[in-house]
């Protein structure tokens, strides 16, 4: 079953990274001192091949949390992503997505 081929389908694969950026924390630090940053990006090889031609999907993220008590945040983020392609007579599309934690 895993050997049949389609003309309309490829290998997909995703490759991210990300980091963020974590203060320590100690008891009576100020309010700014305590946010949490954070980023990332990816690249996608989605698995449609479409008009001989792949689709593929690059997004970049960004977030932040903010701190309610010493053990408690309020997360917030957004992503910005772009897939496919205006070649062959494809589609392009971009979009954001946000969080909230």
């Amino acid at each position: 079953m895993g050997d049949i081929k389609t003309s309309n389908m490829r290998d997909m694969f995703l490759i991210s990274a990300g980091t963020e950026y974590r203060p320590i924390r100690e008891l009576g630090s100020s309010f700014w001192s305590q946010i949490v940053l954070r980023g990332g990006v990816s690249y996608e090889q989605t698995q449609y091949l479409i008009n001989n031609t792949g689709i593929n999907q690059i997004s970049v993220y960004g977030g932040f949390s903010v701190p309610l008590s010493y053990a408690n945040t309020f997360d917030i983020g957004i992503q910005y992503s772009t897939r496919g392609t205006t070649d062959a007579s494809l589609i392009k599309e971009s979009g954001f997505k946000s969080d909230l934690d």
